[in-house]
């Protein structure tokens, strides 16, 4: 009585409404959070590249002793990402934006790789200002703090109490998938371009016009962040969201606001899609059949599993696991967990109707996740859409738990802010279920480990081998084999630190129900979850000293003392790039997208080598393509492939050296010419005896030249990523041939004056000049690149426009 009116119930109009908070608690709270994460590196100088693999391979490990690799599910980042930064890093240091890598593959389009990130403006600012180690690792704090705390701040423009925001944000940045692909950063990338996006298309949705473009800007940053895969579901999310806020309340000017929004996400991010979609057509990369989409996808039971404890199959970074598919993929393509509490209260509370979140809504994004889970586990649904969406064919499809992390986020703040709400009395059992289901599996695995060691041996013997068994890997010694599984799985299953928080924090949550309040209860089931999965990441993620990032051997020291422009090949040694920070160019080497013409050639070098669409192993050198590929050294390891018996050994150390007398240069001038087209007749008639090497040279069209004796020298000048200078004198006209990467982009200049590129070989670049003397220049202008800046420019200039307009007249209703 005398007290203000009831609130009306709420109309699915007024589902979006402001929370009065504090944002800036939230903010401190992500940021202590982020600051315990990458507490080894604030306070002790660590970073967190995977670096202890180097000494497991050759030729480090002989040199600084084997060492226990802490995850070998994450060697892709010293071999492959770390080297790609490293090469950025070292070219913006120069004042050099590099688009073309010349220290893989003979040369590489680094801008159209799809990975690089090389037009993300924080990624380019981050290497330009420090280290390739310390820019990652800050890369991946910073983005951790941004991507929490803007998921926290768009569950609360949804009305979700505090509690409720910091969980979801929690879910969103500490989930099994964000922390296992941590290290590779492009996911952390993409989980804070995610909430931004759905930040502006809110504020689109409350009549701020200014927020439409704010998710332009977002998505083309998401696009540009350097893994077009995971900016997929990222936009997957996205459009999910955008669909059923507009079933919730139809306004046609949102919609068409939402597609104008979408043209210029797509004209912002052509610097990134044009290029990469032409290098895709030149690429080797195929499409997957359905059976090989199945073969690198777990099972729906193996990912429902995994959502109740994230080892429960094993863990590479506790020495044990069981391979949960027959391609040996890491374990972060199935990471699916976010938490033991946040999963039981969905499930407990997570269908239940409130004000905040309607019924259908929850319903729908229930559907959502197990829509993902069964995009993750290949379904014959998963075939379907595949159909429909083309680019998913060459995909893998555990990517899409990262949408499945984002549908997880909503549903657990929506759960909890339920808790906070109901009145009615708890459903306790699942969480009295699990705390013993997992207790009792945790102690009869004890005491089969401790009294029956033999017979889990036995029960595990069929799976001997990396088919069944990824970890440990296999040795020949059964005694010493059946001890590193025995030692695995005490690690995995008894000591691991996570099952204990677990069951501490379940017995917590359960018998504080009698004596604190929901609001407390909450904050503990808030701190319980960060402290389970901070111990997640810190378990999973290896990190090593600043000064023990680029170890040193001999052998290395050896190969940086030589001079001039020459290329270095491997074999049971120096994995796939790790070779390329050390200043060493590679023929070889790892991209997910490598150019076709070049993989061909290689494979017509010897049918049985390994190759496929992502890296090339050479095991047989006698093929003169060898000696035009510029290959001067060769790093042998313990194994020794088919070396030339003409090929001289020049170190022997921990690894072996050596070098190829018969190497062409770099450039040289070629007198006379032979005109091929078939990518196999060139490879034969290169190995065939009577072809003057560093005398001719094979072209796609024919050209004149003179019969007369070439007399002539060449000189190059400048060698950086984009630009080669040389200076040419011949007494008559001829070829210039440099063996280096033929690419659509490249262009040659002739005093000034532009010339015809050619084809040479069937792989390089070469140019006609006339005699006398001349200075050429070899300059890489991709016309994807210039065609993608100018319609970003476009894109950014109506984005701008859109913005202020929006903040002049900020209604679209």
């Amino acid at each position: 009585r005398g007290g203000p009116p009831p609130r009306p119930p709420e109309t699915p109009e007024d589902m979006t409404f402001k929370r009065p908070s504090a944002r800036w608690q939230e903010f401190l709270f992500f940021l202590l959070l982020t600051s315990v994460l990458y507490a080894p590196f604030w306070l002790m100088g660590r970073v967190f590249v995977a670096q202890d693999f180097l000494t497991f391979v050759y030729p480090w490990k002989p040199v600084h002793g084997p060492t226990q690799v802490h995850n070998p599910d994450l060697l892709d980042i010293p071999t492959s990402f770390f080297p790609s930064e490293s090469f950025i890093n070292k070219s913006l240091k120069a004042n050099d934006f590099p688009l073309w890598d010349p220290e893989i593959f003979c040369g590489h389009p680094i801008f159209a790789s799809g990975q690089s990130g090389l037009f993300y403006p924080p990624k380019f600012l981050l290497h330009w200002l420090f280290s390739p180690e310390v820019a990652r690792t800050l890369s991946m704090a910073l983005h951790a703090l941004a991507a929490s705390f803007l998921m926290s701040f768009f569950l609360g423009m949804r009305g979700f109490r505090r509690q409720a925001c910091l969980l979801g944000g929690l879910v969103w940045i500490l989930n099994g998938q964000m922390m296992s692909w941590a290290e590779f950063e492009h996911i952390l990338l993409m989980a804070t371009q995610l909430p931004l996006m759905l930040i502006g298309f809110e504020k689109g949705r409350q009549g701020k016009s200014w927020g439409w473009p704010l998710m332009a800007v977002a998505g083309a940053l998401c696009l540009h962040s350097g893994h077009l895969q995971l900016a997929f579901y990222s936009g997957l999310c996205l459009l999910a969201y955008a669909l059923f806020s507009f079933y919730r309340n139809m306004n046609k000017n949102h919609v068409l606001a939402f597609l104008v929004s979408g043209v210029l996400v797509l004209l912002m991010a052509t610097p990134t899609l044009l290029p990469f979609k032409e290098h895709l057509y030149n690429s080797a990369r195929q499409d997957f059949s359905f059976e090989d989409i199945k073969g690198m996808a777990a099972s729906l039971p193996t990912l429902l599993a995994t959502l109740f404890h994230p080892d429960i199959l094993g863990n590479p970074a506790k020495g044990f696991m069981f391979n949960r598919v027959p391609s040996n993929l890491i374990y972060s393509e199935f990471s699916n967990y976010f938490g033991a509490l946040p999963l039981l209260l969905v499930l407990t509370l997570g269908w239940r109707q409130s004000s905040k979140f309607e019924r259908k809504e929850t319903l729908y994004w229930w559907a959502f996740a197990l829509l993902m889970l069964l995009f993750a586990c290949a379904s014959p649904l998963y075939w379907v859409f595949s159909q429909i969406v083309t680019p998913l064919g060459k995909a893998i499809p555990g990517r899409s738990l990262l949408a499945f992390g984002f549908a997880t986020s909503l549903l657990s703040a929506h759960s909890l802010d339920r808790f906070l709400d109901d009145e009615q009395r708890e459903f306790m059992s699942g969480y009295v279920g699990y705390f013993f289901l997992l207790a009792g599996g945790v102690t009869a695995m004890a005491l089969f480990l401790w009294n029956s060691p033999a017979r889990i041996l036995s029960f595990l013997r069929p799976y001997y081998g990396p088919r069944w068994l990824k970890l440990p890997p296999f040795l020949p010694e059964l005694e010493k084999y059946q001890r590193a599984i025995l030692d695995g799985l005490w690690q995995n299953y008894v000591l691991n630190p996570q099952t204990w928080i677990i069951l501490f924090g379940l017995a917590a949550f359960l018998y504080s129900r009698k004596y604190w309040s929901r609001g407390r209860r909450a904050w503990l089931l808030i701190a319980v979850t960060s402290l389970e999965l901070t111990v997640f990441f810190w378990g999973y993620n290896p990190t090593v000293p600043k000064d023990r990032v680029l170890l040193s051997t001999p052998s290395i020291e050896f190969l940086q003392q030589q001079k001039g422009l020459f290329r270095v090949e491997k074999y049971s040694s120096g994995f796939y790039s790790l070779l390329t920070p050390y200043g060493l160019q590679i023929t070889t080497g790892y991209d997910s997208v490598v150019q076709k013409p070049l993989v061909d050639a290689f494979r017509l070098t010897d049918p049985e080598e390994e190759i496929n669409m992502r890296s090339i192993g050479l095991r047989d050198f006698h093929h003169p393509f060898f000696n035009h590929a510029g290959i001067k050294f060769l790093m042998a390891g313990p194994r020794r492939p088919n070396i030339p018996e003409h090929w001289q050994k020049v170190f022997e150390g921990e690894v072996s050296i050596f070098e190829n007398p018969r190497v062409l240069p770099r450039a040289y001038l070629a007198g006379r010419s032979e005109v091929k087209q078939d990518p196999r007749a060139i490879m034969a008639r290169l190995a065939e005896a009577d072809f003057p090497q560093g005398e001719s040279v094979i072209l796609e069209k024919e050209v004149t030249l003179s019969d007369k004796r070439l007399e002539g020298k060449v000189s190059i000048r400048t060698y950086s990523p984009d630009l080669v200078e040389l200076e040419t004198a011949a007494n008559r006209d001829c070829i210039l041939v440099l063996n280096d990467a033929y690419y659509p982009g490249w262009e040659v200049y002739i005093d000034g004056e532009k010339a015809e590129l050619l084809k040479a070989n069937g792989v390089f670049r070469g140019v006609l000049i006339p005699q006398g003397q001349h200075q050429i220049r070899f300059e890489f202008h991709p016309r994807s690149l210039q065609v993608g800046l100018s319609l970003a420019a476009l894109g950014v200039f109506f984005s701008l426009i859109w913005f202020g307009l929006g903040l002049t007249r900020p209604s679209l209703s």
